[in-house]
């Protein structure tokens, strides 16, 4: 499913209407030439990391790069051991990172906070925050919506949206899709409700016959 957002359904703060990407070959070739790069002028080399057997970020990588190529970018992709592909994000010689980290990402608990704190908050060294991004505003908005949660959840959601939206302004990460999780059940079954913390987990204490 298309991601609106870096929040999937089902958390706080998660909106159907933020501003979405259109694809634009033509406006990508345009910057990609200001910068000197792209059809016509330098091929840009760039280096993609995903984690080993994960099908679907193949399947995305694969696609990236068929994409890149006919811009000009010739992108590397490399499948690796999550440890190693952690390691090599991290590592303290920046010569030795990739340009693009490919992750899943999901709810330590049922909020969204650890997607901005641990991917997006300022980070020196690098820990999560492997697209190296750094926002003092962003960073202050980090700080003040969870205790908000508790207090005014109106007010949560409001600044959950405007941390989205400055995201997806200034795009640091991109957040491709989210994974569906599907259930079988008799009809006669009431009561099932998902929990995006434990996506594979039933509670049968709420299932009523």
């Amino acid at each position: 499913m298309l991601s609106s957002g870096i929040i999937p359904p089902g958390l706080l703060g998660h909106f159907s209407d933020l501003p979405a990407y259109s694809h634009n070959k033509a406006k990508a070739a345009a910057l990609l030439n200001q910068a000197g790069y792209g059809p016509g002028r330098r091929a840009l080399n760039l280096s993609l990391t995903y984690t080993q057997g994960y099908s679907n970020e193949q399947v995305v990588a694969t696609i990236i790069k068929s994409a890149l190529a006919a811009l000009n970018v010739n992108l590397s992709v490399q499948s690796l051991a999550w440890p190693t592909q952690w390691s090599k994000g991290k590592s303290s010689d920046a010569a030795q990172r990739q340009d693009i980290f490919m992750e899943y990402w999901w709810p330590d608990y049922a909020d969204p906070y650890s997607w901005f704190a641990n991917l997006l908050q300022t980070e020196n060294p690098p820990y999560y925050n492997l697209s190296y991004y750094s926002n003092a505003s962003l960073d202050r908005m980090i700080s003040q919506v969870e205790p908000l949660v508790a207090v005014n959840k109106p007010a949560a959601e409001q600044l959950y949206k405007n941390m989205q939206v400055t995201i997806l302004q200034q795009a640091p990460i991109a957040f491709l899709y989210n994974d569906n999780y599907q259930y079988a059940m008799l009809s006669g079954i009431s009561g099932f409700q998902v929990n995006p913390a434990y996506p594979n987990v039933v509670f049968v204490y709420n299932l009523k016959p």
